[in-house]
């Protein structure tokens, strides 16, 4: 009887060593796609002052996005003049390098607008179609909203409201909302 067992222990099922080699391999695909959608949705963002720094410099082939910094808005809802020229020039480059790009708005001290847009419905609504205008218009790919710091309560909420305008318009015209 003893050397029945041993006999049977002994004996390969290949049932047995396929199952658990099977699984693993499945669990393995699995976590490798997983991995991949992953890896697929990282993003290296460089931003690039809207004052300086030299183009031709810029390593477009390590970036997914360029924040190109900053526009200045104004209280009415629109924004400060800027160098159009070089704006079209960046685009053109990054684009031609299959980087996208986003123009920040605001910066340290550049939002001071904000507490005039924000608190007026009429105001972020004209604000949020001039962002879009905007961006068709220089064929940007989305904007980055760097408002340095709107206070807590009513201010902070009227915020959220222009976020998420701006991001509602946005979106529903392929543009990305930061």
């Amino acid at each position: 009887m003893k050397k029945q067992r041993c006999e049977e222990s002994m004996t390969i099922n290949p049932t047995k060593g396929f199952y658990p080699f099977y699984w693993r391999t499945l669990v393995v695909l699995f976590f490798l796609l997983m991995c991949q959608q992953t890896f697929a949705q990282f993003r290296v963002v460089g931003y690039l002052p809207t004052w300086g720094g030299n183009l031709n410099d810029v390593q477009y082939s390590k970036l997914t996005h360029i924040n190109y910094a900053f526009m200045i808005p104004t209280a009415s809802g629109g924004y400060q003049a800027m160098d159009e020229t070089r704006l079209k020039d960046l685009v053109t480059r990054a684009h031609a390098n299959g980087v996208k790009v986003i123009i920040s708005i605001g910066g340290g001290g550049g939002g001071d607008a904000f507490r005039s847009i924000v608190p007026n419905a009429g105001l972020r609504t004209t604000f949020v179609n001039n962002m879009l205008s905007f961006c068709n218009k220089f064929n940007v790919d989305g904007v980055d909203i760097d408002w340095e710091f709107p206070n807590d309560g009513t201010e902070a909420n009227n915020f959220g409201l222009l976020m998420q305008e701006l991001s509602v318009k946005m979106h529903a015209n392929g543009k990305l909302c930061t």
